[in-house]
C-alpha cells in the first residue's frame, strides 16, 4: 500500500469513529487497547502492593512483578555477602592488638585481632611446683597483689592443669585464677603476686 492509501484508511477509520460507526476491526482494536490498559493498570497495582509488602492474589503475575522478585533476590544475596564480610568477636571487650592491615590477605592460622575483656581478667601462674600442687584445689581462695596498682584483690582457683611443665629444671603446673571482682586499672599482662589461702 502506498502512504496515501494508508492515510486514507486512517482518515476513514477516524471518521467512522467520530461519527459513531466504528467498523468491527476498529472495535476489536479499541477493545484490545482497553484490555491492555486494564492489564497494565492491574499489574501496576500488584507491583505497588508488593512494594508495600501486602499479600498478593495467586493470579498476580507480570513483568514488573518478575523484576521486583529478581531485585528482592539480588538484595537478599547482596545482604548475605555483606553479612559474611563482617567479623564478629565471640566476646565483648577492647581490641588490644591488630595483626592485619586493610587489604591484606588473612590466613586461617593467624589471629586477626586480640581482644581483652577487663571484666573477666584472670591470673595464670606457671610456677606452682610439684611439692605445692597437692595443697591447691579448684575453688580455693587466693589473695592477689597487683604491684603496679599497689592493690589487693581476691580470687579463687578456677583450673589446675593436669599436664606438668618444666621451668628451670623443676616440674611445675599452670593454674588459672579467676578474680572475684573487677579491679579498676587492671590490664592484661600486669605482674601480680599470688598467695593461696590454706584451710
Amino acid at each position: 500500500m502506498t502512504n496515501a492509501q494508508l492515510r486514507l484508511n486512517t482518515l476513514v477509520a477516524n471518521y467512522n469513529w467520530y461519527s459513531g460507526k466504528p467498523t468491527a476491526t476498529d472495535a476489536a482494536i479499541i477493545q484490545a487497547n482497553l484490555d491492555t490498559a486494564k492489564a497494565t493498570l492491574l499489574e501496576a497495582q500488584w507491583f505497588l502492593a508488593a512494594l508495600k509488602g501486602e499479600q498478593l492474589p495467586a493470579e498476580a503475575i507480570g513483568a514488573k512483578l518478575s523484576m521486583l522478585e529478581q531485585a528482592r533476590d539480588a538484595l537478599e544475596s547482596a545482604q548475605k555477602r555483606l553479612d559474611n564480610t563482617r567479623l564478629v568477636a565471640p566476646i565483648s571487650g577492647t581490641v588490644i592488638l591488630v595483626n592485619v592491615v586493610a587489604g591484606e590477605y588473612a590466613s586461617p592460622a593467624t589471629p586477626l585481632v586480640f581482644i581483652s575483656n577487663v571484666d573477666q581478667l584472670h591470673v595464670e601462674t606457671t610456677d606452682l611446683s610439684e611439692r605445692d600442687i597437692p595443697k591447691v584445689e579448684v575453688g580455693q581462695a587466693v589473695n592477689i597483689f597487683v604491684e603496679a596498682l599497689n592493690e589487693n584483690v581476691s580470687g579463687h582457683v578456677k583450673l589446675i592443669s593436669p599436664l606438668a611443665d618444666t621451668l628451670g629444671g623443676d616440674v611445675v603446673y599452670k593454674t588459672t585464677i579467676e578474680l572475684d571482682a573487677p579491679l579498676p586499672g587492671l590490664r592484661a599482662g600486669m605482674s601480680v603476686e599470688v598467695q593461696f589461702q590454706t584451710k
